[in-house]
């Protein structure tokens, strides 16, 4: 007579089942609960992360906003010097705080070219311009920068590119000189 116990004992020990020829069998598988606390802590994880995930987002397109300003008025001051012609930039719409955000600007391009670009922002950034409070303005022949009509011209712009809800997203500082050198910093007063 076999001894049941020292079976069970071997089967427990090495894995082997008596009843199924030796072979090992395993249940592969999560119960409810371990599912239930992987999903717990799913859940927690994510509601750390989203804010810092926002606020990241935002941080992008506050730069984005800042580096197509920059790219924009660097593509009409090249196209200006290089056909000796005036090029426009101007906003797109928008309200008298945020002239330059709520839709983008517009860059004018001479005929003959692909036609005029057009650029967008999120609703959620504002685009000002605070120095001489425009919402248009032209690059001369010469590289600098003029009025609208080019008729005169402007010492300096200035652009101010923040986020309108988020806190703790650091906002950027677009300088243009009279010789249409752009420069970007961080503006840290949004």
């Amino acid at each position: 007579m076999v001894d049941t116990g020292l079976l069970k004992l071997i089967q427990l020990e090495r894995g082997v089942d008596v009843r199924t020829s030796g072979k090992r069998t395993f249940q592969a598988g999560f119960t409810l609960v371990e599912a239930m606390v992987v999903l717990m802590i799913f859940g927690v994880v994510a509601a750390i992360a989203m804010p810092s995930m926002e606020r990241s987002v935002t941080q992008s397109q506050v730069k984005k906003a800042a580096r197509d300003l920059a790219m924009t008025i660097n593509t009409a001051r090249a196209y200006a010097v290089s056909r000796r012609e005036s090029i426009v930039i101007e906003a797109d719409g928008g309200d008298s705080g945020n002239e330059w955000g709520n839709s983008g600007w517009v860059l004018r391009l001479p005929a003959g070219v692909d036609g005029d670009q057009a650029f967008e922002t999120p609703n959620k950034i504002l685009v000002d311009e605070t120095k001489a409070d425009v919402d248009s303005f032209s690059i001369g022949a010469d590289g600098r920068i003029y009025n609208a009509a080019g008729t005169a011209v402007i010492a300096q712009l200035n652009f101010e590119i923040c986020p309108t809800v988020t806190t703790g997203v650091v906002g950027r500082k677009l300088e243009v000189n009279v010789f249409g050198k752009v420069r970007i910093s961080d503006k840290r007063d949004c």
